[in-house]
């Protein structure tokens, strides 16, 4: 009996140790974790109040139960930690820091980002250049394409500053132009200039044109109706829909199928001056409504793409504009402040496109980031005063945690990335322009190499 206390008091010591050490580690880096050094603690001063021997025979059964303790110690340390994902490689801040961000996509094993000056193509694996597409000075990006269809994207430039109007597709697994088109009346800014459905849909001061997005022949066009202006445009399902803004407070969407000549129009049902009028997706059909003044309608509405016919108005009073809408095929997931809160972005909701119940999770410290993937919905967050971020994957339908790990990266204070997610990668991607100091891209592994 005497021999197995002394093998027990031997493996809390170990154990004691172990866990001292680890939480003395995890109170000098991020503080997580710092819980086991106490514990450690309190086992030590019990071991040692008991005073066995330490000598002898009963001494080297105690020293070798002790030495079992610590490696079990930090075996159930390891146990009890977050999985933690390792920086792989970064893309350093621009240079001059005057060029801007202007959008990104990602096809297969590559990252195309788009800046001010060009296109520039990264391997996905360790960030290495794979090809640029400069343009020459003065010309400037002023716009990108939301997608990349099929492997193309498509950009707008301007020469003189004035306007937006020459428009490049590029194929994004060689960086070569596919076509060019100079369109009059495209103005300036992100909007209206899209890809899906095997076609590039580009807005005009006549209306849309829409171009075949791999040899840039015309397809078909979408006129804007009189006393109204073009607004926000979508590709998908076969389709091209676009909303605009019209006399007397009103707003309407539209829509013309690519392969025939069908099309429909409906008023979206406005009641006072529109602040904000964007087509989120083309297939599910959905419109973010945001009418101006303190009892301004803000909904998300969906419609049936074929007959135009209205299924359901969501709320959405409370979204986050820092965040995108993310819509599937029969579920629609934002952002939103939770009201009476300190910290904004505190609950991710999800609505299904029936109008039905919602489920909603609540970040206790905020989110930085959303991305739905085939693997599940992300979510990016800042556990506290840490110096690392948490990434939480979901399951879409119900809201359920099925995984959370831990990122090495300490972020700075209004640092807000686009978040994108692959098999053996997570990437962040600045939206904005960062200062001397800011990698515009980080990575990191997976660890499913």
């Amino acid at each position: 009996m005497k021999w197995i206390l002394l093998a027990v008091l031997g493996l809390l010591r170990g154990l004691a140790a172990a866990f001292l050490v680890a939480g003395l580690w995890a109170y000098g880096s991020d503080g997580e974790g710092a819980w086991l050094g106490i514990v450690g603690l309190v086992l030590l001063i019990l071991v040692k109040l008991v005073g066995v021997p330490e000598s002898g025979r009963p001494g080297a059964v105690l020293v070798g139960s002790a030495v079992a303790g610590l490696g079990l110690g930090y075996v159930v340390h390891d146990v009890l930690q977050d999985e933690r994902l390792e920086r792989a490689w970064t893309v350093e801040a621009d240079s001059p820091n005057t060029l801007k961000p202007k959008g990104h996509w990602s096809i297969s094993d590559t990252l195309v980002r788009v800046r001010s000056d060009g296109a520039f193509a990264h391997d996905l694996r360790d960030g290495k250049r794979r090809w640029a597409y400069e343009l020459p000075r003065p010309q400037v990006v002023c716009a990108t394409s939301g997608s990349a269809d099929g492997g193309v994207g498509l950009i707008a430039y301007t020469a003189d500053g004035a306007g937006c109007d020459h428009v490049a597709a590029l194929d994004l697994a060689s960086g070569r132009v596919l076509w060019e088109r100079t369109v009059e009346g495209r103005s300036d800014g992100q909007g209206g200039l899209e890809t899906g459905s095997g076609v590039a849909a580009v807005a005009a001061a006549s209306g849309l044109k829409v171009f075949d997005l791999r040899t840039g022949t015309p397809r078909r066009s979408l006129r804007t109706p009189a006393g109204c202006s073009f607004s926000s445009v979508a590709v998908g399902g076969g389709r091209v829909a676009a909303t605009y803004v019209c006399a007397q407070d009103s707003s309407r969407l539209g829509v013309v199928e690519l392969g025939g000549r069908d099309r429909w129009s409906t008023n979206l049902g406005t009641s006072g001056p529109v602040e904000g009028l964007a087509l989120l997706s083309a297939e599910p059909l959905v419109v973010h409504v945001q009418e101006a003044g303190d009892r301004g309608k803000k909904e998300l509405l969906v419609f049936d793409p074929v007959s135009g016919e209205r299924r359901s108005a969501i709320p959405a009073d409370t979204l986050d504009p820092a965040f995108p809408v993310i819509v599937e095929k029969d579920r629609i997931h934002t952002v939103i402040d939770r009201p009476g809160t300190e910290v904004y972005q505190n609950d991710l909701v999800s609505h299904p496109l029936t109008g039905g119940k919602p489920w909603s999770v609540h970040f206790e410290d905020g989110v930085k980031a959303v991305r739905l993937t085939g693997s599940g919905l992300f979510a990016l967050s800042e556990p506290g005063v840490s110096e690392h971020l948490d990434l939480t994957t979901l399951d879409p339908r119900s809201g359920a945690e099925t995984r959370r790990v831990e990122i090495g990266h300490a972020a700075p204070a209004g640092w807000r990335p686009d978040l994108l997610v692959t098999a053996d990668r997570v990437l962040f991607v600045l939206r904005d322009p960062s200062n001397e100091t800011d990698p515009e891209i980080l990575a990191f592994a997976t660890g499913e190499e």
